[in-house]
């Protein structure tokens, strides 16, 4: 459980210093408010998290008095709590990081990958552009260099939010020495850290967007 918890405490860390470090970069672009917020939207996110897996350890550090079958169970109901909170958690970063980039590009009106937005929103009879949409244009057009990551990110959220955890494609990502399997009709599994890795790759990956995007600014 503690490997867990400072894994959580680090990418608190971590939402902290982006937030401070792009503070530095873009203190005079109005339009890129938006990207700072997200940063703190994360951090309170993580936070929150924080506080039920600390709450979730100070009430099982100390040994109980109990049958191991009795025992066993509530281990076991534990460690899907604490999966759940991290759910929420990726699901939360998920949502905040696409509203961003949605507003980044509201506020940059001129920028080309708004205009390519535009263009797919037009097509759509529901007028719509979604964080897929916005991370293809991106690839396409050199912001980011790679949307492996990405299209992990959104399966899995998208699998999380809409069907309950349980896959409709087989589908295998391999990301680093992490390897993440979706089989159809199967509920997805994973270590307990498993939410909590894809939202610091997600944290990393909207970092790098934001990177790329300013630097197509000049």
């Amino acid at each position: 459980m503690m490997p867990l918890i400072k894994q959580i405490i680090d990418l608190r860390s971590k939402c902290h210093g982006y937030c401070e470090s792009f503070k530095q970069q873009i203190s005079d672009k109005k339009e890129l408010e938006a990207a700072i917020g997200c940063f703190g939207m994360l951090f309170n996110k993580t936070t929150l998290t924080l506080e039920l897996l600390s709450h979730y350890y100070e009430c099982w550090k100390t040994p109980r008095n109990l049958p191991q079958d009795e025992l066993t169970i509530i281990q076991k109901e534990n460690a899907e709590r604490c999966m759940e909170a991290q759910k929420d958690m990726f699901i939360g970063y998920i949502s905040a990081i696409e509203y961003s980039l949605k507003q980044i590009l509201v506020a940059n009106r001129l920028h080309p990958l708004r205009q390519q937005c535009e263009a797919i929103i037009k097509k759509r009879s529901n007028h719509k552009i979604y964080l897929g949409d916005i991370i293809n244009l991106s690839t396409d057009s050199g912001i980011i260099r790679d949307k492996l990551q990405w299209e992990c990110i959104i399966d899995v959220r998208n699998c999380s939010v809409h069907n309950n955890s349980i896959a409709e494609t087989n589908k295998t990502y391999l990301l680093g020495n992490r390897r993440i399997e979706m089989t159809k009709d199967t509920m997805m599994k994973g270590t307990l850290d498993f939410f909590g890795f894809l939202s610091g790759l997600a944290l990393n990956e909207y970092a790098a967007w934001l990177s790329g995007f300013i630097n197509s600014l000049t």
